[in-house]
């Protein structure tokens, strides 16, 4: 081993062994080094270690006699500390860079013109489109076009209700909340003032299901909409507010209700308004007789696609018998659930209505099971629980052109019907990457 490697590291230490006489000389010497190799506390950045050295008295450590450290003031400023230097990782790692370039602003320098950068802008999804927005005011104004707010994806996030009402301020179209929870402990009034300097909502399209938010907050959002032409509300806490609110809405075509709350103390008469409705879903709402006296008597007459499905004792002939006279041109109808049909009722409503092409009749047991061999135009029958599995067979070889069981769930109205999961109604709501 070389001579360096077997000295010690310690300065005090090689001195403190070959003390066998101390003298005043070398107590000095000690004491110096204690001084100098005294243990310091790592520090937190290089501004806080610098104010440390420029704080410190260089009267104890710029002495003559102490080692390692030379009498020149700018030499010992210019070192850094060993304990601080290498006892903290990274200490000088995120130190801030100067740059000696001229501060040009390009964007001003060669005149880019505002439409190269809303083209730019349009290829940015919503997170980096709100990171550009932060660089400077121009790209703040730029990327606050409305063209780059049409559709909105928070499904499955949790939002807080004073940002959503920003969101739909800028002039949102297509926004899609299932599964979203809303939060309003820190809600800003000021979010609705800002809402109403911008004009009415421009949503046309609503997807609120199995979202967690309140009637009020959903109040809040829908206040003012005047365009909406498909809104799902599955799950949710419907209001006879939220009811008005819709009622103002003539060209909505698509309305899901399903297993909503607080529908049965509405006025269900809002729904004759809906002149142009396709798509109506009422199923697992737990509407008693009258409320679906009210629903069969004002239901829209251009209706083609029908759930009711869920209202077990509630639904009964003479609903049925109503409802055939007002919607002849239903081509999907689900009346599953439905104890009361009787087989008199189903006659009627396969002889009335004959654009009937896709009908859902399980666990209808007020219907006889020998009834559904007349289904002879019906492409697709459901009659789960109705007939057993050999009676399920037979029908199958009796009607030969009718598919038995093969859909088990409703897409009436619903905003993502599979295989589709990036749109909401034909409305593309997911950024490209």
């Amino acid at each position: 081993m070389s001579a360096r490697g077997r000295r010690s590291r310690n300065a005090l230490a090689d001195i403190t062994t070959t003390m066998e006489q101390p003298d005043e000389h070398i107590k000095e010497r000690v004491e110096a080094l204690e001084r100098f190799y005294v243990y310091r506390e790592p520090v937190d950045s290089p501004r806080q270690s610098s104010s440390r050295k420029r704080h410190a008295d260089p009267a104890d450590f710029l002495r003559e006699d102490t080692p390692n450290c030379s009498g020149d003031d700018e030499d010992y400023i210019l070192r850094p500390d060993k304990v601080s230097f290498y006892r903290t990782p990274g200490i000088y790692k995120f130190r801030r860079r100067t740059s000696t370039e001229p501060q040009i602003d390009y964007f001003a320098h060669y005149n880019l013109p505002d439409d190269c950068l809303l083209k730019i802008f349009s290829n940015f999804n919503k997170r980096d489109l709100v990171t550009a927005m932060k660089t400077c005011r121009r790209f703040y104004n730029i990327g606050e076009s409305k063209d780059f707010w049409e559709a909105i994806d928070l499904s499955n996030k949790t939002v807080r209700l004073s940002d959503l009402l920003s969101i739909v301020a800028r002039g949102c179209k297509v926004l899609r909340m299932s599964g979203t929870n809303v939060l309003e402990d820190e809600f800003d009034p000021a979010g609705v003032e800002k809402c109403e300097y911008y004009g009415r909502p421009r949503l046309t399209h609503a997807d609120f299901s199995r979202a967690i938010i309140s009637s009020a907050a959903l109040e809040w959002v829908l206040n003012g909409a005047t365009k909406l032409q498909a809104i799902a509300l599955e799950n949710c806490e419907v209001t006879p507010t939220i009811c008005r609110i819709l009622h103002n809405n003539a060209n909505l075509q698509f309305l899901d209700l399903s297993m909503s709350r607080g529908l049965p103390e509405c006025d269900l008469r809002f729904l004759s308004a809906f002149k142009r409705m396709h798509e109506l879903n009422l199923s697992w709402c737990a509407l008693d007789v009258e409320n679906l006296h009210e629903v069969v008597s004002n239901i829209p007459t251009k209706l083609s696609r029908l759930s009711l499905a869920g209202q077990k004792d509630s639904l009964v002939d003479q609903h049925i018998e109503t409802l055939v006279q007002r919607c002849v041109n239903l081509m999907v109808l689900d009346l599953s659930e439905s104890c009361d049909i009787s087989r008199e009722a189903f006659t009627l409503l396969l002889r009335e209505l004959q654009t009937l092409t896709t009908l859902s009749m399980a666990r209808c047991f007020g219907v006889h099971p020998m009834a559904y061999l007349n289904c002879i135009n019906i492409r697709q029958l459901n009659i789960f629980g109705c007939v057993a599995e050999g009676g399920e067979e037979a029908l199958r070889n009796r009607l030969p052109n009718t598919a038995i069981n093969v859909t088990p769930y409703c897409d009436i109205a619903r905003p993502t019907p599979p295989p589709s999961y990036t749109s909401i109604w034909g409305m593309r709501v997911k950024d490209l990457y």
